[in-house]
C-alpha cells in the first residue's frame, strides 16, 4: 500500500467513527424518569388528639393584650409594668408627626418644596445555582431602580 493510500484510509476510518460517536451520542439508554405521585393524608395524624383547634373566624383579628394567650404570669406582669410606666408611643409618634405637618404647612407658603429619592440594586447570581435556563452558561444580573418625587406650593 502506498503511503496516499494509508492516508486515506485512516480518513475513512476517522470518519466513520465520528459519524458512528455523533450517532450514538444522541441516544438515551436511560430509562424514562416518572416521578412518584406524592400522596397526602386526608388530615394530620395530631388533628384529633384535641391538642389545637381550628381557629373560628372572630379570631382573626389581633387583641390587645395578645401577650396573655401564652399563659406566662412572668410576661403578663412585665407587659402591665411596661403600660403603667411607660408613656404611650403611639401618642407620642402621632403628636410629633401633627407638629411636623403643622411647621410644614406653615412655611410651605414661603417656597416650593421638592422632595426625591432614588435607590437601586444589583445582584449577582451564581454560575453554579440550580434550576438554570436552556442556554445560561454564566452568572444572570438583575437590576433595580426605583426613583419617587413630591412637589408641593401653596401661593
Amino acid at each position: 500500500m502506498t503511503g496516499r493510500a494509508v492516508t486515506l484510509r485512516l480518513k475513512r476510518s476517522f470518519l466513520v467513527g465520528l459519524s458512528l460517536a455523533t450517532m450514538l451520542s444522541g441516544c438515551d439508554l436511560a430509562p424514562r424518569y416518572k416521578p412518584t405521585k406524592l400522596t397526602l393524608p386526608a388530615q394530620w395524624e395530631g388533628q384529633n388528639h384535641g391538642v389545637l383547634q381550628p381557629g373560628q373566624p372572630a379570631d382573626d383579628a389581633i387583641r390587645p393584650d395578645w401577650w396573655t394567650m401564652l399563659g406566662d404570669p412572668q410576661l403578663n406582669q412585665l407587659e402591665e409594668q411596661a403600660m403603667r410606666l411607660n408613656p404611650s408611643l403611639q401618642a407620642q409618634a402621632e403628636a410629633f408627626m401633627q407638629a411636623r405637618d403643622v411647621a410644614m404647612e406653615a412655611k410651605s407658603h414661603l417656597y416650593p418644596q421638592v422632595n426625591g429619592a432614588a435607590s437601586g440594586e444589583k445582584y449577582k447570581g451564581s454560575r453554579h445555582r440550580l434550576w438554570r435556563g436552556a442556554g445560561s452558561q454564566g452568572p444572570v444580573y438583575m437590576s433595580s431602580e426605583q426613583y419617587s418625587g413630591t412637589a408641593t406650593w401653596e401661593p
